[in-house]
C-alpha cells in the first residue's frame, strides 16, 4: 500500500465517522459545517479566516464528547479509547505558525485525525485494544504519526480496535 493511500485512510476515519452522524446535526447552524470537511475546504476556511484550527478542534472534540459516549438521545458510537489531551496546545501552535507566515506549514495543516490504539504516539498511551496494556506510554510516535504530524494533522484521539487486532468485530476489554 503506498503512504498516501495509507495516510488518506487514517484522515477518511473522522470524515466518516461525522457524515454518518450529520443528519442527526441538521440543528447545527454554525459558520463552518465540518460534518462534510475537506482537506481543502479546512484549508480554505483557515485562509479566508472563517475558522481557526483551535476552533475546528474544539469543534470535532465537542462532536466526538456528543455522539462517541452520550446515551443522551442516542445509542453511544464509543469510537474512540482515548482522547489526546494537547490537541488543543497543538492547534494553538499551528494558529500561530500561520498567523505568523500566512501560509500553511504543511499539507495536512489543522487536519484532525484518529489512529487505531495499536499505532504509537507519544501524548497517548497505546494498548491495542487491551486492558493488559493499560498505561503503556509511548516515548516517541510511530513513523506514520511522525509524518503525520510533520504535515501538519492534529492527533485527536485513539480509535477502539478489537483486542490484539485478533479479529474484525471491534470486541476488546478496553471498551467494556
Amino acid at each position: 500500500m503506498k503512504k498516501t493511500s495509507m495516510i488518506l485512510m487514517f484522515l477518511a476515519l473522522p470524515i466518516v465517522i461525522n457524515t454518518a452522524i450529520a443528519s442527526d446535526n441538521a440543528k447545527n447552524t454554525t459558520a463552518f459545517p465540518i460534518e462534510e470537511a475537506t482537506i481543502e475546504s479546512i484549508h480554505d476556511a483557515i485562509k479566508n479566516h472563517q475558522i481557526t484550527c483551535e476552533a475546528l478542534v474544539n469543534k470535532y472534540l465537542e462532536r466526538i464528547r456528543l455522539y462517541n459516549l452520550s446515551i443522551s438521545k442516542h445509542a453511544p458510537i464509543n469510537a474512540f479509547t482515548e482522547m489526546n489531551v494537547n490537541a488543543i496546545d497543538q492547534a494553538k501552535k499551528l494558529d500561530d505558525a500561520y498567523s505568523k507566515t500566512q501560509q500553511l506549514p504543511g499539507s495536512l495543516h489543522c487536519i484532525p485525525v484518529v489512529v487505531k490504539d495499536n499505532i504509537d504516539s507519544y501524548d497517548s498511551t497505546s494498548t491495542s485494544g487491551t486492558l493488559a496494556l493499560l498505561g503503556n506510554q509511548p516515548y516517541q510516535d510511530a513513523f506514520l504519526v511522525a509524518k503525520l504530524r510533520e504535515a501538519g494533522a492534529i492527533i485527536l484521539g485513539k480509535g477502539g480496535m478489537d483486542e490484539f487486532a485478533s479479529s474484525m468485530f471491534g470486541i476488546n476489554s478496553r471498551n467494556r
